[in-house]
């Protein structure tokens, strides 16, 4: 104890200096008071006992000096002493400390948020346990097609023993009644064990018991047990019909839990021992000793023997959640993370030029100092110092920067895009640590080589020296230079990437879309599977329905559709050399005036006329050039699921999304024989549409039906040109800031190089050159400098382009124009940030220089 209590003593002087002096000058006075009473008690005089006094206790300075060492811990000390000088050479001098600073902050806040989105949407584990082992299982066919497995298959997978759990769902939308009117939600039926095998815990309630299969029970999510039952917890135990059937609330999910969908707003148990039970997502957690693909051929084995029909299908797995990333989240993302490191290797470097351009300004003072007989490491320790306050200052400020980044991010990035991954977005300890660890990397970049660089001095020669003629070393120039060919470099390549996703999204949201999205409305309606049992009871009541709409204020036109699903592999050509179409096929039935309402433009031949039978057919241009390369495709038969349709007209393809441009879309389109159970009512407005609200009044479904959604396709596509924006935006802020970081620290450089050569511009224009040679040297000076910078920026950009080649649209990655306009900002930039030193030079006066040399 008495050791700790004395090391503590010390470490509360060192801390605290002004408190150590007090007790040493207490100490001291004590002691030289009772040497003083031991020489009067001798009989000496007071004058003489305070003279013998102070002849014994010796110098006191000496003894201050020796009590501080002893007091305190000499690191310690040092260490604040080079703090507190530090701190006064930066408040001396803020600007150059205050930039660097800021651009220490920026470089940090911008690779803290970026890994914070990247982190939570890739590479953080799903908040389930045993996450590792949790996949979604499916049956892929040779042609590209992925299957659901049925309720035998799940059985069976069941008894396997590759897999610990195997649980299934089945996901759609629904309508739910409530007391303000039905509410269209998402809902999923699953086997009772899924929640168990996910860790799931509801907030109120209970969950499915193992034997609840079949029953009608259902557990909701929060968010609508508040949106729609005003959280009332009466609601447990109490029936709600959903989909018309009454179905009995027993739990209360959290809002964190998001399964299988990001808006699945509740879950109804389903019996897999069912005959009628319908296929499902199979979810699976594979057992610890099975390796991933052992696992997936049991799988396949089993679900051949179970199922015949997968006999030429093959098992493949997908994330448990999160696993469809449409490419902008999958490559977009990423891409700009990169490009985020490199906006922050160009700040930092920035940063590095900065820093010892100040310390080369010093050469002098540090000079004086070697000669006082300071060491080098000495000044490299101090130098070290100051570079670190200035990263500490970088990286708060740049923890700030990236909280008010990623609250940004949360507030304004689609909901999907992030919920998808089931992790929050925020700043977590995760962030933190890679904050502190970009920091750290930056102040090590920005101290450490500055100081080792501008501590080369040689005490006597360069005290010797005059100031004005510069005395920085070949070692100093190289590394700035080669810093500036950095900046130079990473900035083409960002230039690159940044004008690629910008005429990339011009492209996209000038691409013809196939049919006029303006004012059409696609209104999905569910019909009541227990009432309206007949195709003809549908199509009364979708009749009855059409008028309904075509009565709202506004609407002009509407007509019937109905999805027929995807088709893999199973559409073929009358023309026996043609192989089956392998890309998928989305078949549509639709109603005669289904183009005109779309305003879709028929390329060749007709729209479907009511005497046209079930086997007439209109294919869109891909499609056709699939199944008739080399022929016309009007009159042509098409074979599809033992059917034979004839082509009666040939349309432009309708762009259902903007985000996949470059996708190629197949459409084939069969007359509507019946409305189905979910078909969509597409409805063309005037100048403005009816709200959602006023469709869900004007449609009197009662016990027939009810709408389930509303897609304003207009508003559609504004929201899938958000992610495309928002690549082009933050690549082309990206690139703004490293090229004002380049000009910025190119400015500074040739501003300083200058200064350092006055002597040398001044006795060029004695012996006779003129202005426009002398600044001709500084621009030689920069033109090598980019010269050499465009030589590396354009490797960096032949990687980064070819990055890019999957999600930028009707632009290649190598294009002229592109790569031109790059260059020539570049160096119409890099000339107007030399344009002032190189003035400054050509301004030099000789005889002014003279005289002050003289």
């Amino acid at each position: 104890m008495a050791t700790l209590r004395r090391l503590w003593q010390r470490l509360r002087h060192a801390a605290s200096p002004g408190g150590a002096e007090v007790d040493i000058q207490r100490e001291l006075a004590a002691h030289r008071l009772m040497l003083e009473d031991e020489f009067r008690q001798r009989g000496k005089s007071d004058a003489e006992a305070r003279m013998m006094a102070a002849r014994r206790l010796g110098g006191l300075e000496q003894i201050k000096v020796h009590h501080r060492e002893t007091r305190s811990i000499r690191v310690l000390d040092e260490l604040r002493i080079d703090v507190t000088f530090a701190w006064r050479r930066l408040r001396a001098w803020p600007g150059v400390p205050a930039l660097a600073i800021a651009m220490l902050a920026t470089a940090v806040g911008l690779s803290t948020a970026s890994f914070t989105v990247v982190d939570g949407l890739f590479l953080r584990p799903l908040p389930f346990p045993h996450a590792d082992r949790l996949a979604s299982v499916w049956m892929r066919t040779k042609t590209g097609g992925r299957r659901t497995v049925s309720a035998a298959v799940v059985r069976a997978w069941r008894a396997s023993t590759a897999f610990d759990n195997v649980e299934g769902a089945e996901s759609g939308p629904s309508v739910i009644d409530t007391a303000s009117g039905p509410l269209a939600r998402r809902g999923a039926n699953v086997t009772p064990g899924l929640f168990d095998m996910l860790g799931a815990r509801p907030i109120a309630g209970r969950l499915f018991a193992p034997d609840a299969a079949g029953r009608q029970e259902v557990v909701i999510s929060e968010e609508l047990w508040r949106a729609a039952f005003g959280a009332d917890r009466s609601i447990l135990g109490r029936a709600v019909r959903f989909d018309d059937t009454g179905m009995t609330v027993v739990g209360i999910m959290p809002a964190t839990f998001h399964f299988p969908a990001w808006d699945t707003s509740f879950w109804s148990s389903v019996d897999l021992n069912a005959p009628d039970a319908a296929r499902m997502v199979a979810y699976v957690k594979r057992a610890p000793h099975v390796p991933e693909s052992d696992a997936l051929r049991v799988a396949a084995d089993v679900a051949h023997t179970i199922d015949p029909s997968t006999a030429a299908e093959y098992a493949t797995r997908s994330p448990i959640i999160g696993g469809y990333f449409d490419k902008y989240r999958r490559q977009a993302v990423p891409i700009l993370a990169g490009a985020v490191v490199l906006v922050g290797s160009a700040l930092s470097a920035n940063v590095v030029c900065l820093l010892l351009t100040r310390l080369r300004a010093r050469r002098r003072e540090f000079a004086m100092c070697v000669a006082l007989g300071a060491s080098r490491g000495r000044l490299i320790r101090q130098a070290v110092v100051e570079g670190a306050l200035v990263g500490l200052g970088g990286v708060v400020g740049g923890i700030a920067l990236a909280w008010g980044l990623v609250s940004l991010a949360a507030a304004f990035l689609p909901r999907e895009f992030i919920e998808n991954s089931l992790n929050p977005l925020d700043l977590d300890l995760r962030a933190l640590v890679a904050a502190v660890l970009a920091g750290l990397f930056a102040t090590i970049c920005a101290a450490l080589a500055p100081a080792w660089l501008a501590t080369r001095v040689d005490g006597k020669s360069n005290a010797r020296a005059s100031e004005r003629q510069g005395t920085h070393t070949t070692g100093e120039r190289l590394a700035v230079r080669a810093l500036l060919v950095l900046q130079v470099s990473l900035s083409c390549a960002l230039l690159i990437g940044a004008m690629l996703l910008v005429r990339s999204f011009v492209n996209v949201s000038r691409l013809d879309r196939g049919f006029d999205p303006g004012g059409l409305v696609e209104l999905t309606w569910s019909f009541d599977g227990t009432t309206v049992t007949t195709r003809e009871a549908r199509t009364v009541v979708a009749a009855r329905l059409r008028e309904e709409v075509l009565s709202l204020p506004g609407v002009r036109e509407a007509t019937w559709s109905r999805s027929a699903g995807i088709v893999f592999g199973d559409i073929k050509s009358d023309l026996p050399a043609v192989p089956p179409v392998a890309t998928p096929v989305q078949v549509t039935a639709i109603e005669p005036t289904y183009f005109d309402v779309y305003r879709s433009t028929l390329v060749i031949g007709r729209s479907f006329r009511a005497d046209d039978g079930p086997d007439a057919a209109i294919v869109g241009e891909s499609l056709a050039a699939k199944l008739w390369p080399d022929a016309q495709a009007l009159g042509r038969a098409i074979i599809w699921s033992n059917r034979i349709l004839r082509v009666v007209g040939i349309v432009r393809e309708p762009r259902q999304s903007l985000v996949d441009a470059d996708r190629e879309n197949l459409d084939l389109f069969t007359p509507l024989d019946g409305p189905g159970r979910y078909p969509v009512l597409t409805a063309r407005c005037g100048n403005a549409c009816p709200s959602e609200g006023t469709f869900r009044r004007g449609l009197h479904g009662g016990a027939q039906g009810g709408l389930v959604d509303a897609r304003y396709l207009e508003a559609e596509f504004a929201r899938d040109l958000e992610q495309p924006r928002a690549s082009a935006s933050l690549a082309a802020t990206f690139a703004a800031i490293a090229l004002a970081a380049t000009a910025f620290g190119l400015f500074g450089s040739l501003a300083y190089s200058v200064q350092e050569r006055r002597r040398e511009f001044g006795v060029r224009a004695a012996l006779g050159a003129t202005p426009s040679a002398i600044a001709g040297v500084v621009y030689r000076e920069a033109a090598i400098l980019t010269g050499v910078g465009l030589a590396g920026g354009t490797i960096v950009a032949a990687f980064i382009a070819r990055s890019l080649k999957t999600i930028i649209f009707g632009i290649q990655p190598f294009d002229p124009a592109t790569w031109s306009a790059v260059v020539g900002t570049l160096v119409l930039t890099i000339a107007l940030a030399t344009w002032r030193p190189a003035r400054l030079a050509a301004r030099t006066d000789p005889a002014m220089q003279l005289r002050e040399d003289g």
